[in-house]
Order: C-alpha cells, then structure tokens, then sequence
C-alpha cells in the first residue's frame, strides 16, 4: 500500500499539484474526478 500511495504522490506532483493535501480531498470527494483521472488506467 505504501508503495501506491507513493506512486499517487509522485503522479499528483508530476501533474503540477503543489498542495497534495487539497488536491487528494478534492479528488476524494468527487468520484467521477476520481475516475477520470489521467493517472488511473481503465
């Protein structure tokens, strides 16, 4: 598990995101967000 969590980080910073802790709850609290994200293979 830890590795994926940091594969997450490493995707949300490569992405640009500087403020990880904003961006993991809003991403949290839309599942469609969630779902359609770039870094997640369907």
């Amino acid at each position: 598990m830890a590795a994926n969590f940091n594969s997450l980080l490493n995707l949300l910073r490569h992405n640009g995101e500087t403020n990880i802790r904003a961006a993991l709850y809003d991403n949290a609290i839309n599942l469609e967000r969630v779902l359609n994200y770039q870094g997640i293979k369907h």
